[in-house]
Order: C-alpha cells, then sequence, then structure tokens
C-alpha cells in the first residue's frame, strides 16, 4: 500500500483578526452593529499567537477586523510583532481614523503596509461606506505617503453591481491624481454575508450584469497594462465572471496557500483559510504549532492541493492564477 506524504506546513504569513468592531456601516459587510464577539481575544492573548507563529517562521503579519484602529492597543500589537523580528505587518484599513497623529504612531510602531478600502468616486463610496468616508480615507492616504517607511499603500476595490460600470474611471483617479501604486479588486460576494443582508440584492452581480462586468474588466485590464504599478492579475480578473456564476473555482495544479498561511479570527479560532468552514482549534486551548499540524488541518491542506475543496476566489489566489 502506498501512502500518501504529508504536507509540509510552512507558516509565512497569517491574517489576523484583531477586533470585532468598526466604526462604520458599510453595505458589503457583517459588521454593521459593532456588538458582535464580546468574547475576542485580549491584546495578550494576540501577542502570545503574534510570538507562536514567529517561532514557527511567520514573516507577514496581516491585521483586520473589523477595523483595526478601533482598537486602541494597535500600536502596542505593532511594535511588539516588528521587535520580535516580523519582517512585514500590513493592516487593512478604512482609514477613517486615521489622521496626522495616528500617522506618525503607526509609523513609529513600526508598521510597513496599509491596505485601504475604497468602492468608487465620493458620491458612489459614501452611499457604501458612509457619508464623509471619502474624503477622510483620502486624506489619509496622503498623509500616510509622506513617510518613506511606509513600503507600500495599496487600494482595494470590492466590484460589485453598484460599482462596476464607474471602476475604470476611479482606477485612474487613484493612479493619475493620487499617485497610488498599488492596486486590487476582489469580487463582491453575495454569498458569505447570508439573507439577513439587506443589502444583498442591490449589491451582487446579476445575470444581466455579466456581459457589462466582463466588458468592464477587460478595459481596466488593458489601462493597467499601460500603468507602471502593481494589480490583481488579468488572469484573476478574468475569473470574476465564473464566480459571479456560482462556478467552482480551483486553480489548476491546486492551492497551496493553506501550506503558508492561516487565518486566526476574533475569537482565537484557526482556520487553515478562510474557506475552511471548520475550525481546526482555538489558540486559546491548544498552541498554534500542534494546530496547524493536527489531522484537520493537514487534511484540508492536502484537500486544496488535490482540488477537492470548495473551491473560492480569495484574493490570495491572485498569487496562483498568476
Amino acid at each position: 500500500m502506498i501512502f500518501k506524504k504529508k504536507p509540509k506546513v510552512d507558516l509565512k504569513s497569517i491574517n489576523l483578526l484583531v477586533t470585532p468592531f468598526c466604526n462604520l456601516k458599510c453595505k458589503m459587510c457583517e459588521y454593521t452593529t459593532g456588538t458582535q464577539n464580546a468574547d475576542a481575544i485580549t491584546t495578550e492573548e494576540i501577542k502570545d499567537l503574534i510570538f507562536q507563529a514567529r517561532e514557527l517562521g511567520l514573516e507577514r503579519l496581516e491585521l483586520s477586523g473589523g477595523e483595526p484602529m478601533v482598537k486602541k492597543d494597535i500600536y502596542d500589537i505593532i511594535k511588539y510583532s516588528k521587535s520580535i523580528g516580523v519582517k512585514q505587518i500590513v493592516m487593512m484599513t478604512n482609514g477613517v481614523l486615521i489622521g496626522e497623529d495616528e500617522a506618525k504612531k503607526l509609523v513609529e510602531a513600526g508598521l510597513d503596509d496599509v491596505v485601504f478600502s475604497l468602492e468608487g468616486n465620493k458620491e458612489l463610496n459614501d452611499e457604501i461606506r458612509g457619508k464623509g468616508s471619502f474624503e477622510k480615507t483620502v486624506n489619509a492616504i496622503k498623509i500616510l505617503q509622506n513617510y518613506d517607511s511606509i513600503n507600500c499603500i495599496k487600494v482595494n476595490i470590492t466590484l460589485n453591481k453598484l460599482n462596476y460600470s464607474s471602476t475604470l474611471d476611479f482606477i485612474k483617479y487613484l493612479v493619475e491624481d493620487l499617485n497610488i501604486k498599488s492596486i486590487s479588486i476582489n469580487p463582491y460576494n453575495a454569498f458569505m454575508f447570508g439573507p439577513e443582508n439587506k443589502y444583498v440584492e442591490s449589491l451582487k452581480i446579476t445575470d444581466e450584469d455579466m456581459g457589462k462586468v466582463q466588458e468592464a474588466l477587460e478595459k481596466i485590464i488593458t489601462y493597467v497594462k499601460s500603468k507602471d504599478i502593481d494589480f490583481s492579475h488579468e488572469n484573476y480578473l478574468r475569473k470574476f465572471i465564473d464566480f459571479f456564476k456560482g462556478e467552482k473555482l480551483l486553480p489548476l495544479y491546486g492551492c497551496d496557500a493553506p501550506l503558508k498561511s492561516c487565518a486566526i479570527d476574533i475569537t482565537g479560532g484557526v482556520h487553515a483559510c478562510w474557506g475552511d468552514k471548520e475550525l481546526s482549534g482555538n489558540i486559546r486551548e491548544t498552541s498554534l504549532k500542534k494546530i496547524v499540524s493536527n489531522k484537520h488541518y493537514l487534511e484540508f491542506c492536502q484537500d486544496a492541493l488535490d482540488k477537492k475543496c470548495e473551491g473560492c476566489l480569495n484574493t490570495c489566489y491572485d498569487r496562483i492564477y498568476n
């Protein structure tokens, strides 16, 4: 009998939700009330987790939420992570709470990269994310652009029914007026938050939109090819239509993302990736080292490599589809 060799986990990156709370009520997002998961992991638990991950080889730490800037200890978390040798610290943020003082403290703590969320021009962005949010986010971008120690400022756009027709013009604004060198697009996931989200119908791409969306994406691809910027790969973008149609999406040679990264939710639950519906364990009960080497985690990794997972179009697939 021939036994498969166990997949080898080499944990280089984690995506960590540091808070369940957010200051905005974006239409496409589940964090609309700020009351979920009061039992969120503490700052000390977060630090211990990062220490464990660093011992396993962690190089890239992605801080997300909720909104990370809502967490008062965010500077301390960044500073601690840098002090134990984490090479790249990235924060995903709406930017609304970042002014001159906050930017200075983030830089001094050791933040390397910032990913800002914007959905379009002022009118459209504020319709989706809340009145006044566009100007505050753009102001935060401009402030952080003054710091040479920030390696990358990226803008992420969630493509949906409301913005797909104007996304090209918005990208032109980001590149030509705001001097943004890195942009990513991800497809709106109408299935993520369930029917309780009252905005699903106004945001999800329908069958009648498909042709126009495909045309819009091709125009975006043509434009960004003419610019010296980091952008979502065209092969990834061309998968959006299949995604919106509900087709199962799997990379040709399987997915190795769970071998190199994992996701930690706000109660300490460890997911082999965000597509893993079952927890591999919880850092409040078991060490991270044991979790990423247990039966469930390794089986999920093997299924992903063998193209037996459910498939997805998470942003990490941008790398896989290159």
